[in-house]
């Protein structure tokens, strides 16, 4: 008897205290807004006239606060993009296997691995056609190098690429 007492008053005094919190969260929304009106001029010139910036420059401080050393003003070079000497060539020369061939749009499915087997099946979807194929093995001219979880390791000719799910 004494226990359902307690209980039926901690219930009670909950109530009341959450019917407090729920009248002072909604008070704002719930309450009619004061009507204070204040009289604001429509003349231009008055409100220009009394209009005023409130900027200021900012200077450039000599020392790094965070690292405490100073800084040193050095003159930047700038130099042009396309500054290589006429008649000589660059140093960047496209090869054969990447300026004639492009890599086909393939997209990552997944893999299957049977629970006896260490073999993966990986998943793969070359040019929109879907082909099963085990680690180091060859399909449509891509060596399916390593297989992950979540991306696998291709090689075609002899660049390599990563793709993930």
């Amino acid at each position: 008897m004494k226990k359902k007492l307690t209980n039926g008053l901690l219930i009670v005094g909950v109530l009341i205290i959450w019917v407090f919190v729920f009248r002072r969260a909604s008070g704002a929304y719930l309450q009619e807004p004061e009507e204070n009106l204040v009289a604001i001029p429509t003349d231009k010139k008055y409100i220009l006239s009394n209009f005023t910036k409130d900027t200021f420059a900012l200077n450039d401080f000599d020392r790094d606060p965070f690292l405490d050393i100073k800084k040193t003003n050095k003159p930047v070079k700038i130099k042009a993009v396309n500054s290589a000497p006429v008649g000589k060539k660059t140093k960047f020369q496209p090869n054969a296997t990447t300026s004639t061939k492009l890599w086909p749009k393939i997209e990552y499915m997944g893999y299957m691995k049977k629970t006896d087997s260490q073999d993966k099946l990986a998943l793969i979807r070359i040019n929109n056609k879907l082909f099963r194929a085990r680690e180091k093995e060859t399909v449509e001219e891509l060596y399916i190098k390593q297989v992950f979880k979540d991306s696998v390791i291709l090689k075609w000719g002899a660049i390599l690429k990563t793709i993930r799910k």
